[in-house]
Protein backbone atom coordinates (compact mmCIF):
# COMPACT_ATOMS: atom_id res chain seq x y z
CA UNK A 1 0.00 0.00 0.00
CA UNK A 2 1.46 3.32 -1.11
CA UNK A 3 0.76 6.59 0.71
CA UNK A 4 2.01 8.62 -2.24
CA UNK A 5 1.18 8.73 -5.91
CA UNK A 6 2.89 6.17 -8.18
CA UNK A 7 3.41 8.72 -10.96
CA UNK A 8 1.18 7.10 -13.58
CA UNK A 9 -1.56 9.15 -15.22
CA UNK A 10 -4.84 9.80 -13.42
CA UNK A 11 -6.84 7.91 -16.03
CA UNK A 12 -5.37 4.63 -14.76
CA UNK A 13 -6.68 5.13 -11.21
CA UNK A 14 -9.70 3.17 -10.05
CA UNK A 15 -11.33 4.12 -6.76
CA UNK A 16 -11.93 1.19 -4.41
CA UNK A 17 -14.00 0.89 -1.25
CA UNK A 18 -12.07 1.78 1.88
CA UNK A 19 -11.42 -0.79 4.56
CA UNK A 20 -12.56 -0.09 8.09
CA UNK A 21 -9.15 1.14 9.31
CA UNK A 22 -8.93 3.52 6.35
CA UNK A 23 -11.98 5.41 7.59
CA UNK A 24 -9.90 6.64 10.52
CA UNK A 25 -7.98 8.89 8.09
CA UNK A 26 -10.53 11.32 6.62
CA UNK A 27 -9.72 12.96 3.32
CA UNK A 28 -7.90 9.96 1.86
CA UNK A 29 -9.33 7.39 -0.52
CA UNK A 30 -8.24 3.94 -1.63
CA UNK A 31 -7.17 3.78 -5.31
CA UNK A 32 -5.79 1.04 -7.55
CA UNK A 33 -3.54 1.86 -10.51
CA UNK A 34 -4.39 -0.37 -13.48
CA UNK A 35 -1.05 0.45 -15.10
CA UNK A 36 1.48 -0.44 -12.39
CA UNK A 37 -0.88 -2.57 -10.24
CA UNK A 38 -0.24 -0.52 -7.09
CA UNK A 39 -2.75 0.06 -4.30
CA UNK A 40 -2.59 3.65 -3.11
CA UNK A 41 -4.07 5.63 -0.23
CA UNK A 42 -4.25 9.14 -1.69
CA UNK A 43 -5.79 12.42 -0.62
CA UNK A 44 -8.80 13.63 -2.58
CA UNK A 45 -7.11 17.01 -3.07
CA UNK A 46 -4.08 15.40 -4.74
CA UNK A 47 -6.23 13.42 -7.17
CA UNK A 48 -8.54 16.33 -7.99
CA UNK A 49 -5.56 18.60 -8.66
CA UNK A 50 -4.21 16.09 -11.19
CA UNK A 51 -7.48 15.91 -13.12
CA UNK A 52 -7.69 18.07 -16.24
CA UNK A 53 -9.79 21.19 -15.84
CA UNK A 54 -13.31 21.13 -17.26
CA UNK A 55 -12.40 24.06 -19.50
CA UNK A 56 -9.61 22.01 -21.08
CA UNK A 57 -11.99 19.15 -21.80
CA UNK A 58 -14.56 21.49 -23.33
CA UNK A 59 -12.05 23.32 -25.52
CA UNK A 60 -10.88 20.03 -27.03
CA UNK A 61 -14.38 19.43 -28.35
CA UNK A 62 -15.00 22.97 -29.58
CA UNK A 63 -11.77 23.39 -31.57
CA UNK A 64 -13.11 21.31 -34.43
CA UNK A 65 -13.93 23.09 -37.68
CA UNK A 66 -17.45 24.56 -37.83
CA UNK A 67 -20.08 22.91 -39.96
CA UNK A 68 -20.65 24.54 -43.33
Amino acid sequence: MRWSWCGCEVRFLVRLDRRLWMRLVPGRRHYYCARCKAHQFLSRHCVRAALPARDDLHSAHTTQAPLQ
